[in-house]
């Protein structure tokens, strides 16, 4: 019989060992798809709720501020004031009711711009009160274009981000035209510190996730890095820089981009997803539309850098289902060698000692199933084999007695033949004269012999 190079044992735990590394490797395959799609399903849905909520943050204060802007230009004691600059009465009836608007603004502040004189007036609650113009617009300065361009072209309100040269300030600023009828005849409003408001729109990003908010012409207006920001865009067209086309690194993505942004305008209130390289990285956008402000709220998220999962509960679920799986390993080899190595060593051990001759053999205990089978088939052969062989003995000692009462008579019959053969040798002698009488006595002698006893047999 050839060595064996494998023992089934051996087989077995390689066969188990390479079903669980298959197994393992299918699994880590199956379950990286599964990860990458859930990973996906719950950044869209965190781009989307993001940026719904962004829009609300967003959208909760300037609601607030824009009303009370949009009261304060429509106030009687202002737009008579307006009408008469030059009157004090109407002057302090007009500031008094502006700073009771003050105290309710977030920012404690209001402006008010005559368009027949172009005097600014400016009150916050870091400087003294003052009821005096603070300075004059100028229409050919560059500094003072929004005001013009807001009267000539704004016909109820517009917000705008700007920076205030000779203030010294960037904010959000709320611009409500006052009229008297259909005469435009000044402006007023509040402005959102911006860094304030940029400090609060983005205190809640994380790493990988970018809140952006642009205009209808792709204008960032907030965004956490203030130096994106295209100021004055109510105004002027943002460069390419400042505009979210511009961190949209390829075409495709940019006519993405603009299809989410009309898409959005024609459903206000709900976010619309897309993907693109945003910021030289693969990310899911979302967008959103406020057309009280005529703004878009968008937020995007890098998957690969934001952190969906608890790395170390991902951890414990590997630790877990490796744990699991050298568990059904283990069991699965134990199973195997109980319910299979086992019995088949012990019906090695007993052919083994059948082939010996003994066989007065234990088998294993009969089991229901194909070893039970093989057990029972292999009890069934011994006592075959045994009942043939005890038959052949029975058989051959049958012969062997017969051969040896057939050599036992064959002797008797042979002892027979000699003593006749040796009584006519006898019977010869005695009736022939020996040769040595005949030559001594010639014919003259004869000898006569009394048999003792009876013989028989043919002499020819």
């Amino acid at each position: 019989m050839a060595p064996r190079t494998l023992s089934l044992r051996k087989k077995s735990v390689l066969a188990l060992v390479t079903t669980c590394l298959l197994s393992a490797l299918f699994s880590g395959v199956i379950g990286k798809q599964a990860i990458d799609a859930i990973q996906h399903y719950l950044g869209t849905s965190l781009t989307r709720n993001l940026t719904l909520l962004n829009r609300e943050r967003i959208l909760a204060p300037v609601q607030r501020e824009l009303a009370l802007s949009m009261r304060l230009a429509k106030s009687q004691a202002v737009r008579q004031w307006l009408l008469d600059e030059a009157n004090t009465t109407k002057k302090n009836l007009a500031f008094r009711e502006a700073e009771s608007f003050r105290q309710d603004f977030i920012d404690h502040s209001y402006f008010l711009i005559s368009a027949l004189s172009n005097r600014y007036y400016f009150n916050d609650g870091k400087s003294a009160f003052s009821n005096q113009p603070r300075y004059r617009l100028l229409p050919g300065a560059a500094k003072d274009a929004w005001f013009f361009s807001t009267l000539q072209n704004t016909d109820v309100l517009n917000i705008n981000v700007d920076v205030d040269v000779s203030l010294g300030l960037t904010k959000i600023w709320f611009n409500v035209i006052v009229k008297d009828g259909e005469r435009k005849i000044g402006l007023a409003g509040s402005g959102l510190d911006l860094s304030t408001f940029l400090r609060d729109f983005a205190s809640q990003a994380e790493p990988g996730i970018t809140p952006v908010v642009i205009d209808r012409n792709g204008a960032i207006q907030a965004h956490p890095d203030g130096t994106l920001i295209a100021f004055n865009s109510a105004t002027k067209a943002p460069t390419q820089d400042k505009s979210i086309f511009g961190l949209l690194q390829n075409a495709q993505g940019a006519a993405r981009a603009r299809a989410a942004l009309d898409d959005a305008v024609k459903s206000p209130g709900t976010a619309l997803l897309f993907e693109a390289d945003f910021q030289q990285k693969p990310q899911i956008l979302a967008v959103s539309y406020i057309p009280e402000l005529k703004w878009h709220v968008l937020t995007a998220v890098d998957l690969a850098t934001v952190r969906l999962f608890d790395n170390r509960e991902w951890g414990i679920a590997i630790l877990a289902a490796c744990a699991l799986l050298l568990s059904v390993a283990l069991g699965f080899g134990f199973a195997i060698d109980r319910l299979i190595i086992k019995p088949l060593f012990k019906l090695t051990l007993s052919a083994r000692a059948i082939a010996a001759g003994n066989y007065q053999v234990t088998l294993p205990p009969p089991q229901n199933d194909e070893i039970g089978d093989l057990t029972g088939a292999f009890a069934a052969m011994v006592k075959t084999v045994q009942r043939h062989t005890e038959e052949l003995e029975h058989t051959v000692q049958q012969r062997t007695l017969e051969l040896m009462r057939a050599n036992r008579e064959m002797a008797a019959a042979h002892r027979q033949i000699g003593d006749s053969i040796a009584y006519a040798v006898l019977i010869q002698q005695a009736i022939l004269p020996q040769q040595a009488m005949a030559a001594t006595l010639d014919e003259q002698c004869f000898v006569l012999w009394l048999p003792r006893d009876s013989v028989g047999g043919d002499f020819r």
